[in-house]
This record gives C-alpha cells, sequence and structure tokens, in this order.
C-alpha cells in the first residue's frame, strides 16, 4: 500500500511541474504576438520591424543626435510616421502600426539610392552621390545573388571599393551593398570565397557584374 502511495506522489509531483512548466512557457509567450517579437516600453507594445528580404543588408539608419549609451538598451528615436524604438540594435514599432510600417519600408518607391566610393565615413551621406536608379536596374541589383558564380577577384585585385545603400525618404532604415571595382567595371561583392584557389593564404571573392547602366551612374560617383 506504502509503495502504491508513493507512486501516486510521484506522479502528482510529476504533473505539477509539467503544469508549472506549462504556464511558465506560456506567460513568456505573452510577450510575442502572432509569432513577432515584442516588447513593453515606457507601457506601450512594441513589435520588431521586418526588413524586407532581398540581397541588401538592412538596419537602423541612425541621427546625429542618438545616444545610445547601452548597447542592449532601448532608446526611442525619430520617425515622422510611426512611435518606434532602437531595441539591442534592432528596430521596434508600436503595434498598431506594425502593418503599416512593414509594408512601407518593403516599398522600393519609399527609398532613395546613393553610392559612396573609396569612403572612410560610411555613414556620412556628404560624401556620398545620389543615384535616380530604374525599374530594370533595381531588378537586376536584386537578382544577383541567383547568378552563376563564375569570376572571382582577390582582395588586392579590386581597383576601388565602395557601397550602393538606400535610405528611406523618412530617414530611418537604410539597405547596403558592397561593390568593388575590377578591371573598370563595377562589381556586387558576394563575401563568398572561391575555395577552388588559394594565394598567399587569401582566397578571391566570387563577384558579379552590375548592370552597365548602373554602372555608368556609379562611376559619376568617382569624379
Amino acid at each position: 500500500m506504502r509503495n502504491n502511495r508513493n507512486s501516486i506522489k510521484r506522479i502528482l509531483a510529476c504533473a505539477f511541474i509539467l503544469t508549472v512548466s506549462i504556464v511558465i512557457i506560456t506567460g513568456c509567450g505573452s510577450q510575442t504576438t502572432d509569432n513577432a517579437d515584442t516588447v513593453k516600453y515606457d507601457g506601450k507594445k512594441y513589435v520588431s520591424l521586418e526588413y524586407p528580404t532581398n540581397v541588401f543588408y538592412y538596419d537602423y539608419n541612425g541621427n546625429s543626435h542618438d545616444n545610445f549609451e547601452e548597447v542592449d538598451g532601448i532608446y526611442p528615436i525619430d520617425s515622422p510616421n510611426w512611435d518606434m524604438i532602437w531595441n539591442g540594435g534592432d528596430l521596434y514599432c508600436i503595434k498598431k502600426h506594425i502593418d503599416k510600417a512593414n509594408s512601407y519600408y518593403a516599398d522600393d518607391s519609399n527609398y532613395e539610392w546613393y553610392a559612396l566610393i573609396d569612403s572612410d565615413d560610411y555613414d556620412n551621406e556628404i560624401n556620398s552621390y545620389p543615384i535616380e536608379v530604374t525599374a530594370e536596374e533595381t531588378e537586376a541589383v536584386y537578382g544577383v545573388e541567383e547568378q552563376e558564380r563564375e569570376l572571382a577577384v582577390f582582395f588586392e585585385e579590386f581597383e576601388k571599393l565602395g557601397s550602393v545603400f538606400k535610405i528611406s525618404k523618412d530617414g530611418v532604415v537604410r539597405g547596403t551593398i558592397s561593390i568593388g571595382k575590377y578591371e573598370g567595371q563595377w562589381y556586387w561583392r558576394s563575401e563568398v570565397i572561391d575555395e577552388s584557389r588559394e594565394k598567399d593564404g587569401t582566397w578571391p571573392e566570387y563577384v558579379q557584374a552590375l548592370p552597365k547602366s548602373l554602372d555608368r551612374k556609379i562611376k559619376e560617383a568617382e569624379w
């Protein structure tokens, strides 16, 4: 009889632990909404912004008066359209406007493009050159990752380096790709190495030629 009672106690204890675990997990999950990362700041709920999925690397464009003292801190940012915060390096928008914000930043027409050549002032638009990009050029840039990898260039073979970036018209989001000039032509740099070749302990990087029309526009930024 005692053994049966002990077995029952063990079963009840296990059931209690399982129930508590489920409650804890459910409680943690209450901080997420529709599978999106959600945080509360200053009494309001914010949801993480969904950057577009393409060849560009997206992040917060930043302002000269930003004062983010802690890397993992949460700070309000200037946003002309919606209430937004910077949370440990990521952008969050107030929950009630997150769908509008995601749609806005996914729309190519809401960005202005620039080229920046051989400059240490990456975040300084003073040294950047605005470029008008056509729909065909935009589509070609977005498709470079899908092209066959045929040309790989060693770092020292690049004649010049730079970047093409686009900034949302509200000044909040920036998308960037790295470019390099090789034999007089500007290429997208994939940051993927060709392991079949090696020279002095280094390997070349696969590149894809940018459209000729866009190449000409970038060359204008060199002068």
